[in-house]
């Protein structure tokens, strides 16, 4: 069924659901690029955030283009 039913703002949520995605999964690519690039930043703490970004990149890349 979608969200709306009304057509005129479907691009407008495609674009915006479309935005977040990419803020979401570059942000997340940027945490695991510093974690793995930076040798002090080789620590449990870091590398449990590294996996968490990981997760979040296959969540939202599972639900977001079901959404789009």
């Amino acid at each position: 069924m979608g969200l709306l039913e009304d057509s005129e703002m479907q691009p407008v949520f495609f674009g915006l659901f479309l935005s977040m995605y990419l803020v979401l999964v570059l942000g997340n690519l940027l945490i695991i690029l510093a974690v793995s690039s930076d040798s002090h930043l080789h620590t449990p703490m870091y590398f449990f955030l590294s996996n968490l970004s990981l997760a979040d990149i296959g969540f939202i890349s599972t639900t977001v283009p079901k959404m789009l």
